[in-house]
């Protein structure tokens, strides 16, 4: 196993199938901690982060976070739903980051 324990899909972790949905759970845990200023799974091992990242649901963002719109947080926590079958796809990701950041303009 190759990577940083605290952006790991679960699917990677596990042994499963990789496709764009693991790399969508890795960037949603990037945005996570860029709007957070916070990695969402936290353990004193990487053996006890690998397993948070497998059997733990992260914290809504919007909860943690104050100043993100609900928009943005809703798609991140889109991004880390455990389940890659479940997971928001990668041209939904797409539309809703091209419309926030339409938004902003």
């Amino acid at each position: 196993m190759f990577g940083t324990p605290q952006y790991l899909a679960p699917e990677y972790i596990d042994g499963k199938k990789l496709d764009v949905k693991t790399d969508i759970y890795s960037l949603g845990i990037t945005l996570f901690h860029m709007a957070s200023g916070k990695l969402p799974f936290q353990a004193g091992t990487p053996m006890a982060l690998l397993s948070k990242q497998l059997n733990e649901t992260p914290p809504v963002l919007s909860e943690i976070t104050d100043g993100v719109s609900s928009e943005f947080a809703n798609l991140v926590d889109r991004m880390l739903v455990k389940d890659p079958r479940e997971r928001v796809s990668l041209d939904e990701m797409v539309a809703k980051l091209k419309k926030l950041k339409k938004n902003r303009e």
